[in-house]
């Protein structure tokens, strides 16, 4: 099992191999996964392709509830709690 750090390094990873420009970081026990910049948003693909690299990974939403691919939140911050 990866260590916090670790797995905040490999989902930076995944996502700069998925093309999405965003900033990684943790705190905790949590990932977030923010907007590069003030004024952009993560398109409906790429919110999808983060929500996907999560499930993955075996991450959960910050509330423990299960990752839904299809239903969209907040286009400028992703939080998931790693166990």
């Amino acid at each position: 099992m990866l260590t916090q750090k670790e797995m905040t390094a490999h989902i930076r990873k995944r996502i700069k191999v998925a093309g999405i420009k965003a900033k990684v970081s943790m705190k905790g026990n949590t990932i977030s996964i923010n907007v590069p910049t003030y004024e952009s948003e993560f398109s409906i693909d790429e919110q999808k392709q983060i929500k996907h690299i999560a499930i993955c990974n075996k991450l959960t939403s910050i509330n423990s509830f299960p990752i839904d691919i299809d239903r969209h939140t907040n286009p400028h911050s992703f939080h998931f709690y790693h166990n």
